[in-house]
């Protein structure tokens, strides 16, 4: 039902992530799995950024004012931390409520505010 890119996503949130991505000329891969300390997980997206040598994950929470949802995911976040993988530095995430999302420019805007601090930890300024 939510079908972009080649890709069949979960919701139509993820797609909407996932067309801003695109629209911003950013790399990515939808659900490539990555080991964590005790297990494998599959984060939303991963977005590879070759400048800086880098790869981060982007998580889209669709949910986060349902306790069940964000009790389901703790854990997620719990080996992503025991791997050494830190939010808003190696692991980001876009979230929203059940039943409102944000509209595609906010969705850009926080995605440009990932790649803006990337460039203002890895670019050296001369």
């Amino acid at each position: 039902e939510y079908e972009f890119d080649g890709h069949n996503f979960r919701s139509r949130f993820e797609m909407a992530v996932a067309k801003s991505i695109k629209d911003l000329h950013l790399n990515y891969k939808y659900d490539a799995g990555v080991h964590l300390h005790t297990q494998k997980d599959y984060p939303d997206f991963t977005l590879a950024f070759p400048e800086f040598n880098r790869c981060v994950f982007l998580e889209v929470m669709g949910a986060l004012d349902q306790v069940k949802y964000v009790d389901k995911n703790s854990n997620k976040f719990k080996e992503f931390s025991l791997a050494g993988y830190c939010i808003g530095s190696d692991l980001f995430i876009i979230g929203a409520n059940e039943h409102t999302m944000p509209n595609p420019a906010e969705v850009d805007q926080m995605i440009i505010y990932i790649v803006s601090s990337l460039c203002a930890k890895y670019v050296r300024r001369v």
